[in-house]
């Protein structure tokens, strides 16, 4: 069974014919982006990846509506509110950085918890 991911926006044809072979894509192109109750239970309760451009960008609602999310890849520039999301996530002591830079990893600690920061 492949991977779930969120596809928010129009990324370029050979990037989602890739996303497509490697994973179960769900994609929605609408502004701002979508909440998690228009995307449905069903669809959230599963992704683990997130893909988006930097224009489209995902709103805190959304990331935290998406409970086994693991990862956020953004095309683009201006990752300002995916830095900001995670430096509260770590201040709250429910994220801990395992590397840093371009490849970096954040895990999640068990004192995660949805909707909170």
């Amino acid at each position: 069974m492949k991977p779930d991911v969120l596809v928010l926006g129009s990324l370029p044809p050979a990037t989602m014919d890739e996303l497509n072979r490697r994973f179960t894509i769900y994609h929605f192109d609408s502004r701002p982006p979508p909440s998690p109750e228009v995307i449905g239970r069903d669809i959230t309760a599963r992704v683990r990846g997130l893909a988006t451009e930097v224009n489209r960008g995902a709103n805190r609602q959304l990331i935290e509506g998406l409970p086994k999310l693991e990862i956020i890849s953004c095309f683009g520039v201006g990752l300002d509110l995916i830095r900001r999301v995670l430096k509260e996530k770590r201040k709250a002591g429910q994220v801990h950085c395992v590397a840093r830079g371009r490849n970096s990893l954040w895990n999640k600690t068990d004192k995660w918890k949805l909707g909170t920061t």
